[in-house]
């Protein structure tokens, strides 16, 4: 059986960090990073580990075909020559999404239709409003389409665990890209001193144990025509067998005692909360072992906050010292009153704005 073809989406910017992750995964061939993700081929495991293992990827889209089209006619005519019963069994139920960019095809809308009527002539079955379905994703570039299958449904950030989540709640595969710009080896301490929901110090305890995020996660591609049942649980079971004890303090803190009942929930969610030291803290008075920091510091815009923040930056940079860090903030004057010598380690969307992450020059 020949490997197929993938396309692991992320946010921008990540793609290196998350090309790294891709080449750690077993069986994987053709790696190579792109615009918005990267592409890899393998065989079925590499799809279930993917989807388990891949914590900086939104989606993992399994690569059906690519084709040019030009017209309607032409874009019917590649659809119907697309085998998609040896992708998903007769009666699945669909939904088609498309994207349109520099093409002579550019109404998203009638694409999407198409892609419907196209799938429709194979046995399959539109999706009504609010039923599950597997996603068919049609991308239309320089006229070049490319038909995928959504293999993970929601997005990946959303591991299930952050039910409770604050005033300014980060991703998850935003939190990870974060400690691991920090350099940190996770081998020793790190600490996150206004951890808000905790999603960083989660992450990195993530990481740290080598706990596939998706682990506890159920996803799409059980509904697809190759889908082996026994096959992705012997992937889970080798994932459990890989989970790493601690042998060093993840610390989280933050001066607002909502913020501790909250990363406290979310830590249990995510099955580590004895890995991770959790307080109820000003910056003053957190824990101040030897650690990296890494942190999302309050920035002004993002909550609504008014005044000068300079002097909370200050007591952040006294905080960190010579300690490696990573600190994420759209804004370098208010990371210089930190008083640390800093660079930017990538710039990326949240939430709809810029933000970039500083770390230690």
């Amino acid at each position: 059986m020949k490997p197929r073809s993938y396309f692991a989406a992320c946010a921008p910017a990540l793609e290196p960090l998350l090309e790294q992750e891709v080449l750690a995964l077993r069986g994987v061939t053709n790696v190579s990073r792109d615009v918005g993700g990267v592409a890899f081929s393998g065989h079925d495991n590499v799809l279930y580990e993917a989807n388990l293992a891949l914590g900086l990827a939104s989606h993992v889209f399994l690569r059906v075909a690519t084709f040019s089209a030009r017209a309607m006619n032409e874009l019917d005519k590649q659809l119907r020559a697309i085998p998609l019963s040896s992708f998903l069994t007769p009666g699945t139920r669909i939904r088609a999404r498309a994207r349109c960019r520099k093409s002579k095809l550019y109404h998203t809308g009638a694409v999407e239709q198409r892609v419907h009527e196209g799938a429709a002539r194979q046995g399959l079955t539109l999706a009504r409003e609010g039923e599950e379905a597997v996603e068919l994703r049609a991308r239309l570039v320089n006229d070049e389409c490319t038909l995928s299958i959504d293999t993970s449904g929601g997005p990946l950030h959303r591991r299930g665990y952050r039910l409770a989540s604050g005033k300014a709640p980060m991703r998850e595969d935003l939190a990870r890209a974060i400690v691991i710009a920090s350099g940190w080896d996770r081998e020793s301490p790190l600490r996150d001193p206004m951890m808000g929901a905790g999603t960083l110090a989660i992450e990195a305890a993530l990481l740290a144990t080598n706990t596939a995020p998706g682990l506890r996660r159920a996803f799409p591609f059980a509904r697809l025509a190759f889908f082996d049942a026994a096959r992705l649980e012997k992937v889970r079971a080798r994932a459990e067998e890989e989970v790493r004890s601690l042998s060093f303090p993840i610390f989280g803190s933050d001066r607002d005692e909502g913020a501790l009942a909250n990363a406290t929930g979310n830590a249990q969610r995510a099955g580590i909360a004895e890995r991770v030291s959790l307080s109820h803290a000003a910056i003053s008075a957190a824990p101040t072992e030897p650690a990296t920091i890494v942190t999302n510091p309050p920035y002004g815009e993002r909550v609504g906050e008014s005044g000068n923040l300079g002097g909370l930056y200050t007591a952040l940079g006294k905080h960190i010292g010579d300690s490696p860090f990573a600190i994420a903030c759209p804004d370098a004057k208010l990371v210089s009153r930190t008083r640390l010598p800093f660079k930017s380690a990538f710039m990326t969307d949240h939430g709809g704005k810029k933000i970039r992450v500083f770390v230690r020059k």
